[in-house]
C-alpha cells in the first residue's frame, strides 16, 4: 500500500501524513526522510535539486549530470518507485501522485484548505505575523507548482491527478486521516468486489 498526499502550505497536510502512520503503521518519508535515504544511497547530489523543490532549468547543469532534459527527474524517480516496491509507505509531496502512479494499491491525495485557516495555521506554527504568512504560503505554493510541472509536466493541484481532494478546514488531522482511511477501505472493498 502506497499513499501519496500533495498539500497546500498552511493545510496540515504533514501533520496528516503522521496521524496516518502512526495508525497505519506504516512509514512516512517526507522531505528529511528522502534526503537521508538518498545519502544513504550515496546518490544525493544526483538528486539535490528535487529534494530543495528547485526546478533547475540550466543546460549548464543538464550537462554537468549527464542528464537530458528528458531525464531530469531519473534518479529521484527510480529511488521512489524502489522505495514503494519494498514496503508499504506514505509520500509527503515530491510528485508522488504522479512517480507512483502505476504502483498496485496506491492512493494519491490532495490536501487544500481556506486562505485564513492557512494563515492562521502558519502563524502559529512559524512565530509569523498574518502578512508574512500569507507571502511565505504563496510563495510556497508558487514554488510547488513550478517543481511539479518542471518535473512532470502535470498541473499540481489538479484534481483529475488525484484520487482524493480533501479541505483541512475546520477539521483535526485524526478528523483528515480517518476520512483518507474511510475512502481507501471503500476503495479496496469495491475492487475486491470487481474481481469476484
Amino acid at each position: 500500500m502506497v499513499i501519496t498526499i500533495a498539500r497546500t502550505c498552511g493545510s496540515g497536510g504533514h501533520d496528516v501524513a503522521e496521524a496516518l502512520s502512526l495508525k497505519l503503521g506504516i512509514p512516512m518519508y517526507d522531505k528529511e526522510r528522502l534526503m537521508q535515504e538518498a545519502k544513504d544511497r550515496h546518490c544525493y547530489e544526483e538528486m539535490a535539486s528535487f529534494f530543495e523543490e528547485k526546478p533547475v532549468d540550466s543546460l549548464l547543469y543538464a550537462i554537468a549530470m549527464g542528464n537530458s532534459e528528458v531525464d531530469r527527474g531519473k534518479f529521484p524517480f527510480e529511488m521512489i518507485q524502489g522505495l514503494a516496491k519494498e514496503k508499504d509507505l506514505i509520500f509527503v509531496g515530491r510528485c508522488g501522485n504522479v512517480i507512483l502512479r502505476g504502483q498496485p494499491d496506491r492512493l494519491s491525495v490532495f490536501l487544500h484548505a481556506d486562505d485564513k485557516d492557512r494563515i492562521r495555521n502558519l502563524c502559529e506554527k512559524m512565530d509569523l505575523d498574518e502578512k508574512k504568512a500569507k507571502r511565505y504560503m504563496e510563495e510556497k505554493d508558487e514554488n510547488r507548482a513550478r517543481f511539479h510541472r518542471y518535473y512532470t509536466g502535470c498541473t499540481w493541484g489538479d484534481a483529475r491527478e488525484y484520487d482524493l481532494c480533501l479541505s483541512t478546514s475546520g477539521l483535526t488531522k485524526e478528523d483528515v486521516a480517518e476520512q483518507i482511511l474511510s475512502f481507501l477501505k471503500k476503495k479496496r472493498n469495491n475492487q475486491q468486489e470487481e474481481t469476484k
